[in-house]
């Protein structure tokens, strides 16, 4: 009986083994998700050094923020209209 209820146990530990090994397995596209999500953070991060260094809401991206702006809104009324 402790013979049967051992191996009973070890086929459930190696069953739980298998299953966990077969859940950290990588699948194909994986890797896609992550280089997004990096590419996402360093876009964020050069993005906000860069929005440090010119000034911030004031100087050189406060007028390049209007003039694309302004650009827009000008292509958006010539389409409209």
């Amino acid at each position: 009986m402790i013979k049967l209820v051992k191996k009973i146990e070890d086929t459930a530990n190696k069953a739980v083994i298998a299953l966990r090994t077969k859940a950290m397995v990588k699948k194909p596209g994986d890797g896609h998700y992550v280089a997004i999500a990096i590419g996402l953070l360093l876009a964020l991060a050069i993005g906000g050094i860069v929005w440090a260094v010119v000034g911030g809401d004031s100087g050189i991206v406060k007028t390049w923020i209007t003039s694309i702006t302004n650009k827009v809104t000008t292509f958006i009324n010539k389409i409209t209209t």
